[in-house]
This record gives structure tokens, sequence and C-alpha cells, in this order.
């Protein structure tokens, strides 16, 4: 029986126990359909290498889509800048909103949320425009608060004025600001997704997935998520 087509691409949720089919049956059959009739597909595959969704990958190049494999954890795989595009402050905000999410009500620690998302935005926005990392802020602020301050003051135009929220503070809060940011990107410390993250050579343009059909997977071992 084949899924029906205008189901395929709506929420679906799908419930088994382990070794039911639920990949076999259902999940791999919806991509060869996909494929087949020259569709795009995003596949997020949380238990790489251990699932046969990679080999869909392939079945999709056979049918004369283009693939894009995307591993942040193997050293061989393409790169996908996650600051491409941050020297625009409106996505330099969205990135730092999605690292520290605005909260809907106010609590407590709201008021020092707010100071590091602030400061988070201006270091992707500095880091952007040297085509930087979400690694090399995490090290940035590693190196503590009076570090921190230096790099903005070196390379940041007008920084005390722009961050004078962050340079008033006293510098135990500071100190307490920076390291909870180490702590915030603390998943960008691994070398390998800083490197799979940063510019370089060999970038992915996910844009390619609206332009021609395309395969695009992500893989990522379960020991990592």
């Amino acid at each position: 029986l084949r899924y029906p087509k205008g189901l395929r691409f709506r929420h679906t949720l799908i419930v088994g126990s382990t070794g039911a089919g639920k990949t076999s049956r259902l999940i791999r059959p919806m991509l060869a359909y996909t494929a087949l009739e020259g569709r795009s597909a995003v596949i997020f595959d949380l238990k790489y290498p251990d699932t046969a969704l990679l080999s869909m990958v392939q079945y999709a190049e056979s049918k004369g889509l283009k693939v894009m494999v995307y591993l942040p954890y193997d050293p061989r795989s393409p790169r996908l800048p996650l600051l491409r595009g941050a020297e625009d402050p409106e996505i330099a905000r969205a990135l730092a909103e999605v690292i520290i999410p605005v909260r809907e009500k106010a609590g407590v620690t709201t008021y020092y949320e707010n100071i590091e998302r602030e400061l988070v935005f201006w270091l992707i926005h500095l880091e952007a425009k040297g085509k930087g990392s979400l690694g090399h802020i995490r090290y940035r602020c590693q190196l503590g608060a009076k570090s921190l301050r230096d790099y903005i003051k070196q390379n940041a135009e007008d920084a005390e004025k722009a961050l004078g929220f962050f340079f008033t503070l006293s510098e135990r809060d500071q100190a307490s600001i920076v390291a909870g940011l180490v702590g915030k990107l603390g998943v960008f410390g691994d070398e390998l997704l800083d490197r799979a993250t940063s510019y370089g050579d060999n970038e992915l343009d996910l844009r390619q997935i609206a332009r021609e059909p395309t395969f695009f997977y992500l893989g990522i071992p379960h020991n990592k998520l």
C-alpha cells in the first residue's frame, strides 16, 4: 500500500516498538517515492551510522537527484557555516535568539539572559564579519571576561558605546555572564563540530534544496545528541 502523497508532506506520528518496521516499511518507501517523483527531501538521521537511511541518499542519486551529505562529527564532511549571512544584524539577532530563546514570561533570571543574548548577538555579528564561528566565540569567552573585553575593543568600532550594557557591569557580573555563555555554547567546544560549522573548503548551500530536487542528509551519532 502506497502512503498517500497528500499525507506524505504533513506531520505524521509513527509509533511502534523496536523492529516493528517503522523505518523499513514506512520511512524508506516514502523517501523512495519522493526520489522517484523528483522531489527534494531533508533527512535527519539521529542514529548515524546505525540505520539504513543513508542508503536512501544513494538511491536518490541513482535516480538523478542531487545529494548533499552533512556529517558534523566526521572530518571528511562538507561544511555548513552557521554564521553565514550574520553580517546582517537581523540574521545575527535571529541566531542569538536560537542560542538563548526569549521567554514568554519574565523570571528571576530574565535580566541576565537578556544581557547574555544581546552580547551573543554582537559577538555573532562581529564574528560573521571576520568569517568566524560559534566555536571561536566560545573559545574567546573561555579566556575570561577581560580577554573578551580586549578582543571586542580591538575588533569592533565604538565597542564600548554599543556594548555599554556589558562594559558597565561589575567585573563579577561580567565574569558570570561570560562563563554562562561558555556553557550555552558548550557543544561547539567539539573540534569536529566547530570545523563542520565554520567557513572553509567545500561549503554546503542549503538554498540548493529549493532550486532543484535534492536529498539533504544530516547524520549525527546517537552518542552526540
